[in-house]
């Protein structure tokens, strides 16, 4: 994963840089990381995610899993290689307390500031905004 650090923008030690900044890591955040590669994305891709584990199907976790009726290793969305494959980072157990659209940053909790030129992040548990859809303002 191509993650950038640079002093030079003011931010300080604690600032990196991403070319794709998705905020959320279930199947909806992997589902938008997946769409921009589809799309042509080149740039590096970085989830920050609450969760402590990568994207995983949650109805089987609850329907099948917690009833003994299937394996851990059938919950993942992807192989836990496809991630370095597409040059996709994680960052899991974290979580972004500001998005501050006009500087195109997150900050999360532990102060660690994220800049990006894109992102996508689910709103309000509203619509997925996708920066690649020429949408001006998230729906």
């Amino acid at each position: 994963m191509s993650v950038g650090h640079d002093d030079r923008d003011g931010l300080g030690s604690g600032s990196h840089r991403v070319g794709l900044l998705i905020v959320g890591g279930g199947p909806a955040g992997l589902a938008c990381a997946r769409g921009y590669r589809d799309a042509g994305g080149s740039a590096p891709v970085l989830m920050i995610s609450a969760d402590q584990y990568p994207p995983y199907n949650r109805p089987p976790l609850t329907k099948d899993y917690l009833r003994g009726e299937s394996a851990a290793d059938t919950l993942p969305l992807v192989d836990a290689d496809w991630y370095a494959q597409h040059d996709v980072g994680l960052v899991l157990d974290t979580r972004v307390t500001r998005i501050d659209r006009d500087a195109r940053q997150v900050i999360t909790a532990a102060g660690t500031r994220w800049r990006t030129t894109s992102w996508c992040w689910r709103p309000d548990r509203g619509r997925p905004y996708f920066p690649w859809k020429a949408q001006t303002t998230p729906a």
